[in-house]
């Protein structure tokens, strides 16, 4: 069951999604200060926080830096909310590692929404970091650079490997085409490919489930990719 701590100086809100994640499946501590929470954290260890910006006694952004730059915590996942719609504050929310931000006033189905996407992204991270990652049928093997699909090797170029391990590293969300073409080819190689992206991602495709196209990578039209 995975862990969520709260922290709002707001009880109503507190108790709001207090019930709605449990009833969600979550294991939920809830707190109105967040003077003590790296102590609350190693002790209770939650996956995901759900940080308010505007406490009383500290700024949750602060916090958001605080928890971000500790050398045991910096994992946790952390939503930022707030009644405080300045872009500003977001961006620096983001800036600081906070992995999402909901203004307030919010509806419980995005907040559950939300925390799940999160939770499975959190998850890939620590499976990551034992160095396999398992998704359906496929293997990653991380340490070796192998994937294994029903345990049986595939024999993917060292570019499949690596645009699979970014889809892997971005489990929920959209890749874009310019992220792929960045991270994977260098500047120069990346102006050549072009729309000959397509062709790597049918070939891959093709190797991991014999191109039944939305097996495993789905196209958002106009968008990029991302892992089924």
């Amino acid at each position: 069951m995975n862990k969520i701590l709260i922290v709002d100086d707001e009880p109503y809100i507190l108790e709001l999604l207090k019930i709605n994640l449990e009833a969600a499946g979550y294991l939920v501590k809830t707190l109105v200060s967040g003077k003590k929470i790296v102590d609350i954290c190693l002790e209770f260890q939650p996956e995901i926080i759900l940080l308010d910006i505007m406490l009383p006694d500290i700024d949750g952004l602060e916090l958001c830096k605080i928890i971000k730059s500790h050398p045991i915590l910096n994992k946790i996942g952390i939503i930022l909310v707030s009644a405080k719609g300045e872009i500003d504050d977001k961006v620096y929310g983001l800036d600081l590692g906070a992995d999402d931000y909901i203004a307030k006033p919010f509806s419980i189905k995005e907040i559950i929404s939300r925390v799940n996407a999160l939770s499975r992204r959190v998850s890939v991270a620590c499976k990551v970091e034992k160095n396999t990652y398992i998704h359906r049928e496929l293997k990653f093997d991380f340490n070796n650079k192998v994937v294994y699909k029903n345990e049986v090797p595939l024999d993917l170029t060292h570019k499949e490997l690596k645009l699979l391990e970014l889809l892997i590293l971005n489990v929920d969300k959209v890749v874009s085409r310019e992220v792929i073409l960045n991270k994977i080819w260098s500047k120069e190689e990346s102006t050549k490919i072009g729309r000959s992206l397509d062709v790597y991602i049918r070939k891959l495709r093709l190797k991991l489930d014999n191109g039944n196209f939305d097996s495993y990578i789905e196209t958002i039209h106009g968008r990029g990719y991302k892992l089924v």
